[in-house]
């Protein structure tokens, strides 16, 4: 799996409901620190997006699979909320990459319930 394959996934997947929000920007750049992607990979990855060339890359190998739906599934409770749009989303390539719908929606209400704990505990 390309990086640049993960980055544009994961663009797709925050700005899929027409919105950016800070917290989703911040967790990109974390995510691009962590996995030591280039600037132009970002900038290449928001260019494909503004000009209607955006995409969801599908790897075949298990890793891979686990390992993407791990990156959109931080990426749709960045905000703490899901989008209609990210949800839809998130189904379609659950049913492309043979991913249960009942563990993707288990996944999503674990690491919400653990962001907002952590919001929380930040503000105590």
């Amino acid at each position: 799996m390309n990086i640049a394959d993960v980055i544009t996934s994961v663009v797709t997947m925050l700005v899929v409901d027409g919105v950016l929000q800070q917290q989703e920007l911040d967790f990109l750049n974390r995510l691009c620190e962590r996995l030591k992607v280039p600037v132009d990979t970002i900038d290449r990855a928001f260019e494909a997006y503004a000009q209607g060339n955006e995409y969801v890359y599908l790897p075949q190998n298990e890793g891979g699979k686990k390992l993407l739906i791990n990156y959109l599934l931080e990426a749709i409770v960045a905000d703490e909320l899901i989008a209609p749009e990210e949800y839809a989303l998130l189904q379609t390539i659950g049913v492309r990459l043979g991913i249960s719908q009942d563990h993707l929606d288990d996944a999503l209400a674990f690491l919400l319930t653990r962001s907002k704990e952590r919001h929380c505990h930040i503000e105590d």
